[in-house]
């Protein structure tokens, strides 16, 4: 037979603190890779790398034009510096809508090439099935 003893169970109430209450999430939309070591530090723990990157950086007029390569290769450059963060790359227009398989190679690359945690992508339930 297996012998369990209590554990020892504290009378005195006035002794223990309470836990911190739980901190909100905080996310940071369309990070530039220079400052995604600051906003690390700064305990940001989601990053969206987005495709607004063709507009903001790349002198787009739209998102469109932008590539999974451009993505890429903002996407590493984010990572490099945002050790702790959740890190989620935005899959450019045109890199999933085809078929499943090639959104899963597209999401594949940005997980495996950039170092992203996850991905996003638009299209509501169609793409969700």
């Amino acid at each position: 037979m297996v012998s369990r003893q209590r554990a020892a169970v504290s009378t005195d109430h006035h002794s223990r603190t309470p836990p911190p209450p739980p901190r909100p999430l905080l996310p940071i939309f369309q990070l530039h890779p220079f400052l995604s070591a600051t906003v690390d530090l700064a305990n940001i723990d989601v990053i969206l790398v987005g495709d607004s990157v063709g507009m903001v950086q790349l002198g787009y007029d739209t998102t469109q034009p932008v590539t999974v390569d451009d993505m890429l290769l903002h996407a590493k450059a984010v990572r490099r510096g945002a050790k702790s963060s959740l890190l989620v790359g935005d899959m450019p227009f045109g890199s999933y809508e085809i078929s499943q398989e090639q959104a899963l190679t597209t999401a594949y690359r940005f997980v495996k090439e950039a170092g992203m945690d996850c991905v996003k992508l638009e299209g509501g339930r169609d793409r969700a099935s």
